[in-house]
C-alpha cells in the first residue's frame, strides 16, 4: 500500500504567496468549483492534491491513515498495478466530464510565476532568483476538472464476496465502513513560457537547445514527471502528465451490513476528513 504520494504539489496549487497578499490557494479552489458547480460544495479539498486516497479508498470509523483499510484500486483488485485503469477503476467509477478551469489572465500569470514555477525549477534542477520572477512571462492552463462517483451496487457485490475475516467485510458487517464515494480530478496542468521570459535561457541550457532547435524531453523526480517541449520559435510548454485528485467526498455506511437503499448517498452519514496528502 502506497502512502507517499506526489508531495511536489505542496506548493503547486495551494501555497499562499509569501510576497503578495493574493491568496492563490483560494483563487484556484474557486476556479475549480466554478467549473464543477454545486456538485463539489460538500467535498473536502486536499491541501496538496495527490494521485491517491481518492475514490473507493476505504476506512474504518473515520478518515485518517491509521484507520485506512485500503486505497483506491487496491480495494477491489490487489493484483493491479497502481496505474492500471486509474481513472475508471475497473468500472467502479462513474466519470463525469467537466471543462477547463478558467482564471483571469493576470491571475493566471501571477499564479504560474509565483506558485507553479518553483516546483518546476525543482523538478528540472534549475536554480532561480526570486527577484527575477516578475520578468517571467507564463500562462497556466488546466485541461479539465471532473467528478468520479462510486458505483454503489458494484462495491456492495464486491464487499459481500470477501471472506468474513477480511477487515473490509468486518467493518462493513459491523456498520463501521467509511468510503470515499466521490472525488474531483484535475488533469493536464500546463505552463507556457514565452521566448521573452527570463526563464528561457535557463531552459535552453537545461535541454541543450540551440536558437531554432525543436526539443521534447521528459524530466522526473522521485514522484513526478513533466514533459518539456520547445518550439522552433523558442517558446516552451511544460506539462504535468498525471491527473491529480483535488477533493474527495467521504461517507459512512447508513447501516451495518449494507450500503444503503437510495440511488444516491443521501442516506449515508457525513464524516470529517483528515488531510491525507501530507502523510509519509
Amino acid at each position: 500500500m502506497q502512502t507517499r504520494k506526489l508531495l511536489f504539489i505542496l506548493s503547486l496549487f495551494f501555497l499562499p504567496s509569501l510576497v503578495h497578499s493574493q491568496n492563490y490557494s483560494k483563487i484556484f479552489q474557486d476556479a475549480v468549483k466554478k467549473t464543477i458547480g454545486d456538485d463539489i460544495k460538500k467535498f473536502k479539498t486536499f491541501s496538496y492534491p495527490t494521485d491517491n486516497y481518492g475514490l473507493l479508498t476505504t476506512y474504518e470509523r473515520k478518515v485518517n491513515l491509521g484507520n485506512m483499510l485500503c486505497d483506491m484500486m487496491y480495494c477491489i483488485d490487489t493484483s493491479s498495478g497502481k496505474n492500471k485503469d486509474w481513472l475508471n477503476l475497473n468500472g467502479y467509477a462513474a466519470v463525469g466530464k467537466g471543462g477547463p478551469v478558467e482564471m483571469e489572465q493576470e491571475l493566471k500569470n501571477s499564479w504560474g510565476a509565483e506558485v507553479v514555477l518553483p516546483k518546476i525549477y525543482k523538478i528540472l534542477g534549475i536554480s532561480t532568483d526570486v527577484s527575477v520572477d516578475k520578468k517571467i512571462d507564463v500562462n497556466v492552463s488546466i485541461d479539465g476538472a471532473y467528478i468520479r462517483t462510486m458505483r454503489k451496487q458494484l462495491m456492495s457485490s464486491h464487499i459481500n464476496s470477501l471472506s468474513k475475516d477480511d477487515p473490509i467485510f468486518k467493518a462493513y458487517n459491523n456498520g463501521r465502513l467509511v468510503l470515499i464515494v466521490a472525488d474531483c480530478i484535475i488533469e493536464g496542468v500546463t505552463v507556457k513560457v514565452a521566448k521573452t521570459s527570463a526563464l528561457n535561457a535557463k531552459l535552453n541550457a537545461k535541454v541543450g537547445a540551440g536558437d531554432t532547435e525543436v526539443v521534447s524531453k521528459v524530466f522526473s523526480d522521485a514522484k513526478v514527471s513533466v514533459r518539456v517541449d520547445r518550439s522552433v520559435e523558442g517558446d516552451y510548454t511544460i506539462k504535468f502528465d498525471q491527473p491529480l485528485i483535488f477533493a474527495t467526498l467521504s461517507k459512512k455506511q447508513p447501516r451495518a451490513g449494507e450500503l444503503g437503499s437510495e440511488d444516491n448517498y443521501d442516506d449515508w452519514l457525513d464524516v470529517n476528513n483528515e488531510d491525507m496528502s501530507v502523510s509519509n
